[in-house]
């Protein structure tokens, strides 16, 4: 009989530990870039909260979205949008298909250029092709505006970017990130023509 007691108490420590070493990867793992930066989650999904948890705005931001000051980066003479993530980030998941068929409306509609690159992968899910690479001028947009490699991670025209998700967690949270994300994509268009 101890000799039982003693393989489920192993076992559940086994178990235990998979589960701290399974939370610890998706708060950080440097197996994705070269740069051994961190790619990962955080809790909240915020890029910046104040002690209570709600969103904090600060000079040279657009509603959660940081301007990093660069002009918009165009190609084709449209701006770009990227959504930097993994396939095993929870927050990125939660974000996927909706970041994902608003920027497919916009591209085909001939408005902007957008890449979803999932890092674990090495695919932009917005193509039907199943790419198995991510330039390293798509990991230095990545890793310019974003040095701890958290995800997911997004860059609007190269100016404005933002880690994390707003309104996860938060009721009609899908609806506000799309409304966001659309009104940001009006912003960026408007921007690429004036400068």
């Amino acid at each position: 009989m101890d000799d039982d007691m003693r393989s489920l108490s192993f076992l559940f420590l086994f178990l235990v530990s998979l589960g701290l070493v399974f939370v610890a990867g998706c708060l950080q793992t440097n197996t994705l870039n070269p740069g051994n930066t961190a790619l990962g989650t955080n809790i909240t999904g915020n890029s910046s909260s104040n002690a209570s948890g709600s969103q904090v705005l600060i000079p040279g931001t657009w509603k959660s979205f940081t301007d990093n000051g660069k002009d918009v980066c165009l190609s084709g003479g449209k701006p770009v949008v990227r959504l930097f993530s993994t396939t095993w980030c929870p927050h990125c998941s939660w974000i996927k298909a909706t970041f994902d068929a608003v920027a497919k409306e916009y591209v085909d509609a001939g408005k902007i250029e957008a890449y979803h690159w999932e890092l674990d992968s090495k695919d932009d899910s917005l193509t039907p092709e199943i790419e198995s690479d991510v330039s390293s001028a798509e990991m230095q947009i990545f890793g310019s505006g974003n040095p701890q490699g958290y995800v997911p991670f997004y860059s609007f025209g190269c100016k404005y970017e933002r880690i994390g998700n707003k309104y996860e967690g938060t009721t009609d949270g899908l609806v506000n990130e799309e409304k966001d994300f659309r009104e940001l994509i009006e912003k960026i268009i408007s921007d690429s023509k004036t400068q």
